[in-house]
């Protein structure tokens, strides 16, 4: 549960997440989620290193870690953990994510798909080109009982599908509402549910816009 609650948190934020919960008698157990170009296993090695007897134990990878410490020396931890993740993290690494902006069509054609394909494969500190742009919302739908399907418009006056994953699962999602103008953060996929092959977004980052001039 506390990997969850540090995934979600870390989606919202895209910051590094360790979400606590009380272990054994004076002790917490966490569980990290990193972010691309942070690898969190190596800054809890290097707090580990700078600070003898701090960590109890820890384990994990890139992307993912847990770890065992004094319930008296979570202050110290979450410091420590700061300081280390401010030395160790690349220069964009916490800025948010990187986009190129395009129009759809081009960022979803054939070419650029390819391309992206042959460019990988992708991973930490190596993700894949991800664009930009704002939409007008014609109808929302709800898929699986937690992932948002969108139907928009483009400012070109064409229109295309979105798929938002797991988008219910944060309760403070902000609510996604036909006529509304959002801005998107998305990767071109092809959908080939039920046996057809329909071009999709697949949104990395979604959220009503504050301007005005979107289609709608």
């Amino acid at each position: 549960m506390i990997g969850l609650v540090a995934s979600r948190v870390k989606e919202r934020l895209h910051r590094p997440v360790i979400a606590f919960a009380p272990g054994d008698p004076g002790w917490l157990k966490g569980s990290a989620r990193s972010v691309p170009g942070l690898h969190v296993r190596d800054v809890l090695d290097a707090v580990a290193a700078h600070h003898p007897g701090l960590l109890e134990k820890f384990g994990g990878h890139a992307m993912a870690a847990g770890m065992t410490l004094r319930a008296g020396r979570l202050q110290d931890f979450t410091q420590a953990f700061a300081a280390e993740v401010a030395r160790c993290a690349g220069e964009d690494t916490l800025s948010g994510i990187s986009t190129r902006t395009a129009h759809w069509r081009q960022a979803s054609s054939p070419p650029t798909r390819r391309r992206t394909a042959r460019g990988g494969p992708w991973g930490v500190g190596f993700a894949e080109p991800a664009f930009d742009g704002q939409f007008g919302v014609l109808d929302t739908r709800v898929v699986g009982g937690r992932h948002l399907k969108l139907r928009v418009r483009a400012p070109s006056g064409e229109t295309t599908q979105v798929i938002a994953f797991r988008y219910l699962d944060d309760p403070q999602a902000a609510a996604i509402l036909p006529q509304q103008s959002i801005d998107l953060v998305y990767r071109a996929a092809v959908d080939d549910y039920g046996g057809g092959r329909r071009l999709q977004l697949v949104a990395e980052w979604l959220s009503p816009s504050s301007l005005p001039d979107a289609p709608a």
